[in-house]
């Protein structure tokens, strides 16, 4: 399952870098100034916990925001879990579906 997603990374890569050839230079000069910063999670279920507890103990409003992000979490993870089974383990089994049917008909 790894190595499909580092062989589909590396072919979208590769129709990046061809997509890319076409760009005039001051693109590509601008885009090798940029640098991109991903900073820490902060809706990881310890620290919205973290918040909520806070924001009871204060008497804030935030606990309801606090639980909206958790609700968001197990959404994500939901959806995201979902696409992973469908189209890691469905998907191919999908195909061979549908090759078989295509046989079918075009035998008859």
């Amino acid at each position: 399952m790894i190595i499909k997603s580092f062989v589909a990374l590396g072919f979208v890569t590769k129709i990046d870098d061809m997509f890319s050839e076409n760009f005039p230079q001051e693109i590509k000069d601008t885009a090798k100034d940029l640098t991109l910063v991903i900073g820490k999670d902060q809706n990881t279920y310890s620290k919205i916990w973290r918040r909520f507890r806070k924001a009871r103990k204060n008497g804030g409003s935030l606990w309801m925001q606090s639980i909206f992000n958790i609700v968001i979490n197990m959404w994500y993870a939901a959806v995201n879990n979902f696409y992973i089974i469908f189209y890691y383990y469905f998907f191919p089994l999908i195909c061979i579906i549908l090759q078989y049917i295509a046989f079918y008909y075009k035998a008859k």
